[in-house]
């Protein structure tokens, strides 16, 4: 009778080393996901599977805030093929193969793909780390978690002057590390001004005030660097600029309302 050793699977020849010679990778599937969904409402996730220390299935989505996948909206994919020219299915296939292909993350990107590409690179380079980490031997930790970055971006409404207030809004450890707020209008020759730079307006806003559009603004971003926004903040009105502090206020709770702890699908973490 003849017995047959159920031992782990020899490394291909194919999956990549270590200085030791060893598989680089650890058998294992391994994920990464953000911590929020991002400016489009989507929370990107992305999972490997390693067999025999080499990279052999990827799978690169995301969800939103009310449990569909991306790959499913048909009306998002359009949307975004209509505004980057770019097909997002066949982009984020191409990705996947990339991986398969160089056995490691960085990818080229199709024309109009740049923003999603970054953020599965950033996912793939933690699902990949993992992978590393345990074909060392000094951890199994199987799914790790990116913390959303943004930038997240807001506007509203010209105001009866035309002047358009834009917020941006930029992430760092789950709170916010920077924050951008101007006010522009758009010319008759299709440029846009920022109120800030217009020595006109500024002049005029100063003998009113007693101050200037770029105190103003810091102010206001100072209220709310630090902050995780996971609550409303009351925004103090700027002496001399009410209407902007009220437009501030709008704006940072639009950005909260994109910025969501989105639950990912049963098993997501698995092929």
């Amino acid at each position: 009778m003849a017995f047959t050793a159920c031992g782990p699977p020899e490394t291909d020849p194919g999956a990549l080393r270590g200085d030791d010679g060893s598989a680089l990778y650890g058998d294992g599937t391994w994920a990464a996901a953000f911590s929020h969904t991002n400016s489009y409402g989507w929370r990107p996730f992305a999972v490997i599977r390693v067999r025999a220390g080499l990279i052999d299935q990827v799978r690169l989505d995301a969800v939103d805030a009310a449990g569909n996948r991306l790959r499913d909206v048909e009306s998002y994919i359009e949307q975004y093929r209509l505004v980057s020219g770019a097909q997002l299915i066949d982009a984020l296939a191409g990705f996947e193969q990339s991986v398969l292909t160089r056995q490691r993350a960085g990818m080229i990107v199709p024309s109009g793909t740049i923003d999603w590409a970054v953020q599965y690179d950033l996912l793939l380079r933690a699902a990949i780390g993992l992978a590393v980490t345990a074909g060392s031997g000094e951890g199994i930790q199987s799914v790790a978690t990116v913390a959303t970055a943004g930038p997240y971006l807001a506007y509203d409404d010209p105001d009866r002057l035309g002047w358009r207030a834009e917020l941006t809004v930029v992430y760092d450890a789950g709170a916010v590390a920077a924050v951008s707020f101007i006010e522009t209008r758009e010319q008759l020759d299709g440029t846009r001004i920022v109120k800030r730079d217009t020595q006109a307006y500024q002049t005029r806003f100063g003998a009113f005030s007693g101050t200037d559009s770029a105190t103003v603004s810091a102010a206001l971003a100072d209220r709310v660097v630090g902050l995780d926004l996971a609550d409303r903040v009351e925004v103090d009105v700027q002496s001399g600029a009410t209407l902007s502090s009220n437009r501030f206020g709008v704006l940072i709770e639009r950005v909260r309302a994109l910025r969501i702890d989105a639950s990912l699908p049963r098993r997501w973490n698995r092929f």
